[in-house]
């Protein structure tokens, strides 16, 4: 969990996004604070995973950085035993409440077409960011 001192920080999501799809009307509720961590659940390889993203994940994968504030973390604990959370400390877990709104800063897609390929990303940055629900 992070620090909720700071009423805003950053997080990030790692989606796989096979078709090209992110659903940008739900991001969904697992986030992390830590950037590599995201990186590796969007590649597919989870954490700790010991492939490469190329070897391991032919298709697409987003990186989503956000910003967040305090009052969105999901402190309910009924609602937190059914998010299915690993929260030790290796992952850096922040679960978001259900509709949340979160700033989004910048989506990297990476586009990846199998073993030994080379992996095209682009980053898209907002300039002003965008409020998406998660």
């Amino acid at each position: 969990m992070p620090n909720l001192s700071p009423k805003q920080f950053d997080i990030y999501r790692g989606l796989q996004t096979p078709g090209s799809q992110l659903n940008r009307k739900s991001l969904g509720v697992h986030w992390t604070e830590d950037k590599e961590v995201a990186s590796d659940f969007g590649s597919g390889q989870g954490l700790g995973g010991y492939l490469t993203h190329r070897a391991f994940y032919k298709g697409q994968s987003s990186l989503i950085h956000a910003v967040a504030t305090s009052d969105s973390i999901e402190t309910n604990e009924t609602k937190l035993q059914n998010y299915d959370l690993a929260m030790d400390q290796d992952e850096s877990e922040v679960p978001l409440k259900e509709g949340a709104k979160v700033k989004v800063q910048s989506i990297t897609t990476r586009r990846n077409k199998g073993l030994n390929t080379k992996v095209k990303s682009r980053v898209r940055r907002y300039k002003n960011p965008r409020e998406m629900t998660v």
